[in-house]
């Protein structure tokens, strides 16, 4: 290795669809190696290029070790890139589609990869994992058969019932309950009079 002493070492990332150099980067020189496991690296000069104006899409991606006769030496792993374009309509911001590894350039709100029965969009407002069946919201019996569910902080829950499903009239029981990380407290159900009754409840983001 003493044979590259005194030459600068290139870091180049390459995507599927060919490399970037020359002019489509920006090369810094300005940093040098210090604490290096072998002398000879010591105070040597480090280029690597700063990958500018890729194209919308997913990109594979890896670092390449060359010396200055464009002899490569080592590969790194290879990682993802996803480019975005902007806004693609369907009500999820971009980090957190990119979070949970949705594709922030195409309207995907309405499908359900997990297949919890949730779509995407629904498990936004729900702040659940869009990825993970096991993580879904839902309204439970809690004391007595009367519904619980967990309210996340900076969440509003309206809870509305009807005596029939026939019918189909739903009428607001409790209306903008503020999530706190626990099970939302409403005080009368007014079940006593009610052989049955049937309940549901909405979710909005309050953030």
């Amino acid at each position: 290795m003493a044979a590259y002493a005194e030459q600068p070492i290139y870091i180049r990332l390459e995507y599927d669809s060919g490399n970037n150099s020359g002019t489509r980067g920006v090369w810094i020189d300005s940093i040098r190696l210090t604490g290096a496991g072998n002398p000879d690296f010591e105070g040597q000069p480090v280029h690597y290029t700063e990958l500018t104006n890729l194209p919308a899409g997913t990109h594979r991606l890896a670092a390449v070790l060359t010396d200055t006769n464009s002899i490569v030496h080592a590969t790194g792993p290879q990682f993802t890139r996803i480019v975005s374009t902007g806004d693609d309509g369907d009500g999820m911001p971009e980090a957190w589609e990119q979070q949970y590894g949705l594709n922030p350039d195409i309207n995907d709100g309405a499908l359900d990869p997990d297949e919890d029965g949730y779509s995407n969009f629904q498990e936004y407002i729900c702040e659940t994992v869009p990825t993970n069946a096991v993580s879904c919201w839902l309204l439970e019996a809690g004391t007595d058969f009367l519904p619980a569910f967990h309210g996340t902080a900076g969440h509003l829950y309206t809870i509305e019932y009807c005596d029939g499903l026939v019918s189909n009239s739903w009428v607001p029981l409790a209306a903008d309950l503020p999530g706190s990380n626990g099970l939302p407290e409403v005080s009368d159900y007014d079940l006593t009079t009610n052989a049955f009754r049937f309940f549901r409840v909405k979710v909005k983001r309050n953030d």
